[in-house]
């Protein structure tokens, strides 16, 4: 790189030291034993004198994706005031999501191909329940780590496992069960009560990563379903990011590959009917199970659903797990599969952690059932 003779040699130097690290502040200023607030002061001056940096960090023209901003550096009594330019990433508007999405290996490429011979009365349902992506916990603090890294293996793995046991199936049902997402603003508090979270990395990252992990997630899927159906359900902490997140996981697959079926109903509560067998799922915040279970039979009843025999109600939210007849309709809350943030470990929450998927047989209702633990998962991997 040609640099102006207009430099002096320490401006020089922490130029050459700045490109030799890789365009990092930081490593520069510890390579050259300086402050960083020094070396970001000369290589200002030197691009004042006509030096061009790659990242272009001190451009006054913003390259594609990068907005042009600015810093006071300092003000004198006659009004004088210098200022350090810069520029910053522009966030990510929701057609460059899109965009970032497509530029993915999309499944019709990747050798997935629909099962043969598997059995066309069983339909396998998955509830992953309140994932919490872009949460962050500590060790230290609530006996467990959880982060965006931890959350998409986490996921993955529970895929490959819920299959692993149950083999191939003529339809997998995947059903998030709301709060698939810690966080539905930057202000990274709750909607209703402002609960301030602990976050992992900042919002637009965790909407990018989080789709692209249940996109994974659903195409995990595709290799041992003849079809998938895919309900996605908002909760308390994401009732704008879980609707925006059923909209792109529908447009991501329409068209890419027929097998995939998005439940776009914008209702807090969705319903699945695999023969005999009759469920309807909801977040459970904002209700109670008796209303639950009387919806199931209202919509029944109203849209002239027969040949029911088994009801099933199944609600998230709360973190544990039980079940329980309730005049007739097994209703279940399912648990969750994350580690304890600060406030859950701070009320002394310790629930079982984990994600459920259970086979039903149009005839014969539910014949099998897993129970995936994150435990379970790393047990696993260190025999393996």
């Amino acid at each position: 790189m040609n640099l102006p003779d207009t430099l002096t040699d320490r401006q020089r130097e922490c130029v050459e030291a700045y490109i030799l690290c890789s365009d990092s502040e930081w490593k520069a200023a510890k390579y050259l034993g300086i402050d960083l607030k020094a070396l970001r002061s000369n290589l200002w001056l030197s691009h004042k004198k006509g030096v061009t940096f790659n990242p272009d960090t001190y451009c006054e023209h913003a390259p594609v994706g990068f907005q042009t901003s600015h810093s006071t550096i300092q003000s004198n009594k006659d009004g004088v005031v210098q200022r350090w330019d810069r520029i910053k990433p522009i966030l990510p508007n929701e057609k460059e999501i899109f965009e970032y999405l497509q530029k993915r290996t999309p499944v019709s490429k990747l050798k997935v191909k629909n099962p043969k011979n598997v059995d066309p009365n069983i339909q396998l349902e998955w509830t992953l329940a309140d994932c919490h992506f872009g949460m962050l916990a500590w060790d230290k603090e609530s006996g467990e780590d959880y982060d965006i890294n931890i959350a998409r293996e986490l996921i993955l793995d529970s895929a490959s496992e819920v299959f692993a046991r149950s083999g191939k199936v003529k339809e997998t049902v995947l059903v998030l069960m709301g709060d698939n997402f810690h966080t539905d603003f930057k202000s990274n508090q709750t909607e209703k009560s402002h609960h301030s979270l602990d976050v992992d990395s900042r919002y637009p990252k965790i909407v990018l990563t989080g789709t692209e992990t249940y996109i994974s997630a659903i195409e995990i899927c595709l290799q041992y379903s003849e079809r998938v159906k895919v309900i996605v359900l908002y909760g308390n902490h994401d009732a704008q990011t879980s609707v925006n997140l059923q909209l792109m996981l529908h447009f991501y697959f329409m068209g890419v590959n027929d097998r995939v079926t998005v439940d776009l109903s914008p209702a807090k509560e969705h319903y699945n009917f695999w023969g005999s067998v009759g469920t309807i799922f909801h977040h459970g915040d904002g209700t109670k199970p008796q209303r639950v279970c009387s919806q199931l039979m209202h919509y029944i009843a109203t849209h002239d659903v027969t040949g029911i025999k088994y009801f099933y109600a199944k609600q998230a939210h709360l973190h544990r797990e039980s079940i329980e007849d309730i005049n007739g309709v097994i209703y279940e809350i399912v648990p969750s599969p994350v580690a304890k943030d600060q406030y859950a470990a701070g009320a002394n929450f310790n629930s079982k952690r984990a994600t459920v998927a259970t086979k039903y047989h149009k005839v014969y209702g539910d014949v099998d059932r897993y129970s995936i633990s994150p435990h379970g998962l790393q047990m696993k991997k260190e025999m393996a």
